[in-house]
This record gives structure tokens, C-alpha cells and sequence, in this order.
């Protein structure tokens, strides 16, 4: 398998999931103590940005599936020169 080259923008994205899946992890935890404690106020808080950070993980899901496809087609039409020139 080829080993892929990582551009800054890939190095970014995955640095964006990184830390939206941290603050996911931290939500979680407290909603749980949000719940344990009855407190409604929070767990509405809490909801909401939960929904925030659940839209802004679709997006950088979504922009580092284009990224990596923009990369593939690529390194595709790069071997294509290259067969290119060898004939």
C-alpha cells in the first residue's frame, strides 16, 4: 500500500476532530452529572451545545472526506502522467 503524503490542511482537520470529539467526551460527562444532580438548566445548556458541536463534527467530517478525495484524485491523475511519460 502506498503510504499517503499529509498536507497542513489534513493535519488541521484531523486536529478539529481531535478536539470536537474531546468536547463531546466532556459534554457527555456533564449531562451525567447534570442528571445525577436534577439540574434542568444545565442539561438545556448542555443539550444545545451539544447539538452545536454535532453540526460542526458533520461539517468537519464532511470537509476531511472532500479533502482526502481531492488528494486521491490527485495522486490518480499524477500516476496517470507518470504512465504517461514512462511509455
Amino acid at each position: 500500500m502506498k503510504r499517503v503524503e499529509h498536507c497542513d490542511e489534513c493535519f488541521r482537520l484531523a486536529t478539529s476532530a481531535d478536539n470536537i470529539f474531546y468536547s463531546l467526551k466532556e459534554l457527555v460527562s456533564a449531562e451525567l452529572d447534570a442528571l445525577r444532580t436534577g439540574d434542568d438548566a444545565a442539561l438545556r445548556r448542555i443539550n444545545a451545545d451539544h447539538r452545536r458541536l454535532l453540526r460542526i463534527q458533520e461539517a468537519v467530517i464532511s470537509a476531511q472526506r472532500q479533502h482526502s478525495r481531492q488528494h486521491l484524485q490527485q495522486s490518480s491523475s499524477e500516476g496517470k502522467k507518470a504512465m504517461g511519460q514512462a511509455s
